[in-house]
């Protein structure tokens, strides 16, 4: 029903805010005195606690090689088991 398809539209875009948070950060290591492997870790807690999903979303593998945070630990990619 609508709260289906609601449910589902409210994943997607928390998907997409976890994606577009990862790239921001990652931009922005120098300035903030972070690793990738930093902003990855701290991507799990924003996900989990401040978006409240369930797990950590799964992101396309170009989206991550794009990124340079393709094989840090915590990134999940779509079609490949963690």
């Amino acid at each position: 029903g609508q709260d289906g398809q609601l449910s589902r539209e409210l994943a997607n875009r928390a998907k997409l805010h976890y994606q577009a948070w990862i790239g921001y950060y990652c931009s922005h290591t120098k300035r903030l005195d972070l690793t990738k492997e930093d902003i990855v870790g701290l991507s799990i807690i924003h996900a989990t606690e401040v978006l409240g999903l369930g797990e950590v979303p799964r992101i396309k593998a170009s989206t991550a090689e794009k990124m340079a945070v393709k094989g840090i630990p915590g990134i999940r990619i779509e079609g490949e088991d963690d």
